[in-house]
């Protein structure tokens, strides 16, 4: 996995575990560390459209391996 995949899916990670808690000061922790990850991605890529493609892909592949299996 190289440092933007790295990144990217940390980012979302830390989105979607921000999302499912209720403690405020650890979903702001999370919510700073995915806008530190988003930084990154965009020194390391310098292309913002390249940002948005890859979520958007990440987040498709992790919503087909969430469906359930034929049956």
């Amino acid at each position: 996995m190289d440092r933007l995949a790295y990144l990217q899916d940390q980012a979302l990670r830390a989105e979607r575990l921000a999302k499912s808690i209720t403690d405020t000061l650890t979903i702001e922790r999370l919510q700073s560390f995915a806008a530190e990850c988003r930084r990154q991605i965009k020194l390391i890529s310098g292309s913002p459209d390249h940002i948005l493609r890859a979520a958007k892909l990440h987040q498709a592949q992790q919503a087909t391996l969430a469906q359930p299996p034929f049956g």
